[in-house]
Parts: C-alpha cells; structure tokens; sequence
C-alpha cells in the first residue's frame, strides 16, 4: 500500500488537469516580446535627415506671411503668365498653396513631406474640387521655378508599398518688386490703415522724426526705371540679407554706380557677383549690417559692362584618311612566290 506522499498514478474525479492552453498562457506572461518599429518615427528620422540643406537656404517669415506674399504674386505679371501658361485659375492656386503651407513647419516652412494626392485633398476642401495633376503642375512648374518652393528629395515607389516616400519640399521667402518706387506693398487689409491703433501709430513716429531726415531725397524725385527694380527684385530674392531692406534701396544703388543697368540682365549680375566673389576667395557673410553699403562695395568691384565672353570655335570637319588602294591578284602572287623562295634559299643554304 503507497504512503501518504507517494500519490497514485491515477487521478481522482475530483482534480482538474491543466491545459496545454493555460500553461502557454502562463508562460507568455514571462516571455519578452520584441516591440515592433514605429513607423511614424521611422519617417519622421528619414525626412529630419533627407531634408537638410544648407544654412544659406532662405526660410518663410511665417505661414500667413508666405501665403499672402504668394498669393500676391499671383496676381502680378510674372506670376499671371505663369499661371496662364499652365492654365490654373488664380483660386485654385491660392487653395493649393493653402494646403501645402499647412502641411509644413510653422518655423521654418521646412520639410513639405506629403504626396500630391494629400494636398489634392486638401485643396478640394478649399476650392471644391482639386485634381493630382494640378498639384504636381503647381508645386513643380510653377513654385519651385519662380522661387516660393524647393524640392530636395525625390520620393519613391509606387501601388501603397510600406517603403513608398514622398518627395520633400522647402518653402521659401523671396522678395516681391513689381510696385513703384514711391511706396511698397502691405500684406494687411487696407481697413487697418484708418483705424485708430494705426493713427496713434502714426502720430507717435511723426513725433520722433526730425526735420532733417523728412528731407526727400533726390534720387527719389524721379521714378525708377522698371529694369533698374527688376535687378533689385532679383538680389533681394536671391541674396542673402538683401531680403531685409525695400528693393527702392537697392535700386538706388544700381543707379548710383558705374554700372550700365541696362546692359545687364538678373543672371549676369548674379553670376558676376559669385564669380568676383570666388576670384577674390570672399565668402558671403551671414549676417549684413548695412545692405546697400555692402552691395555698392561690390558692385565696385564689377565692369561697367558685363564680358561676354567669346564663342567656343568650331572644331575643324573630321576627314578620314584615304585608305590605300587594295593590292591586284598578280602583285599578291609575285609577293608570296619571293617569300617562298627565300624560304628555300635558306633552306638550302642551312644544308650546304
């Protein structure tokens, strides 16, 4: 008879048997199990390091400021052409500009990482109706040409695979000169210039300004000449610092140099300035105290006229050599029949 503690090899009625299921149950509670990737990170980290450049890029001031100074382009004449030539009507552009300004970063305007059909949808939302098409036409035939946007990624794959990436688009801030030299243009409603907070505005910097500087100054006595403020709009759209100061400032120092403005167009005067740059080893400072003054000094440096440089020469025609006439059957045959008797001269002389 078994002891006490010897149990039996039969269970009673009474006990119940574990599961295979319970005891797995019981087990995973142990078991470490790997967390799975966040994708959403994982992007985020591909776009933080696709999307660098430079720190000379230009960035938006802010969204709204973009979106006005965007939309006010459009209805200038560069920007009307524009339009014109893609046929786009000016609300459509202003309701997909819109949905690509909400897709970036408030700070920067960086970093636009979001498929044509996204912002398609978006500018539906707006307008009523949006196609693919017409957002890829404006983000790469109208925006990135004229300035406002800047793709530094190209996305891949296709059919909603988990690896597909959009491309990545900067937005950028360029300076507008399409008005007359005795005023500039105003982002804010025109109500708000008489309403009392901008009175008081008014009073208070009439106030502080001393005779002497009311004094008009003569080069403004005249209006500009319309090529002049198409030079200026340039460098202040594609030069660094030259952003901050009115394009009248600027022109004003085209006027005053030794330069023949009309005899330059915006990229020779950009590439004048890269090139005499890179010719005197000068870099391009960060930050310009003084803006007109730094862009006399350079300009300074320039020719009146810009060098055209020479035509590269056209190469002289390719003549083939004339190929030596082929030998006739009966000077063949003459040629092997002397090989084959000095062959047998040698032979025989080997012998002897």
């Amino acid at each position: 008879m078994p002891g006490t503690f010897q149990g039996t090899a039969y269970p009673e009625h009474n006990s119940t048997p574990a599961t295979v299921a319970a005891l797995t149950t019981a087990l995973g509670k142990f078991t470490a199990t790997p967390e799975e990737p966040d994708r959403a990170e994982i992007f985020d980290k591909w776009v933080a390091a696709e999307g660098q450049v430079p720190a000379n890029v230009p960035m938006w001031l802010s969204r709204r400021k973009w979106i006005a100074t965007v939309c006010l382009w459009a209805t200038t004449e560069e920007g009307q052409a524009a339009l014109k030539r893609y046929h786009v009507t000016l609300a459509m552009f202003g309701a997909v500009v819109r949905a690509i300004a909400h897709h970036a970063e408030g700070k920067t305007g960086r970093n636009v990482a979001v498929t044509n059909e996204t912002i398609a949808d978006g500018a539906a939302a707006i307008h009523g109706k949006c196609s693919v098409r017409t957002v890829k036409t404006i983000r790469q035939r109208i925006l990135g040409p004229a300035g406002w946007a800047m793709e530094v990624k190209r996305g891949a794959g296709q059919g909603g695979g988990r690896y597909n990436r959009p491309s990545i688009w900067h937005l950028l801030s360029r300076a507008v000169c399409t008005l007359s030299s005795t005023g500039s243009f105003d982002l804010k409603p025109s109500v708000e210039k008489f309403s009392p907070s901008a009175a008081r505005t008014r009073r208070r910097i009439s106030s502080k300004t001393t005779p002497a500087t009311t004094t008009p100054v003569a080069s403004q006595d005249k209006p500009r000449h319309s090529h002049t403020r198409k030079l200026a709009g340039h460098l202040g759209g594609r030069c660094l610092g030259f952003g901050k100061i009115h394009p009248g400032r600027l022109a004003d120092v085209l006027e005053a140099s030794h330069l023949e403005v009309q005899a330059w167009t915006p990229r020779q005067l950009l590439d004048a300035l890269d090139a005499q740059m890179t010719k005197s080893h000068f870099s391009w400072p960060d930050h310009l105290t003084n803006p007109a003054a730094f862009l006399a000094h350079r300009l300074s440096a320039l020719p009146a006229r810009p060098e055209i440089r020479a035509a590269t020469p056209i190469p002289p025609r390719f003549v083939p050599e004339a190929r030596t006439a082929a030998a006739k059957p009966s000077t063949k045959a003459a040629a092997k029949e002397l090989a084959l008797q000095s062959v047998i001269n040698a032979r025989r002389a080997a012998a002897a």
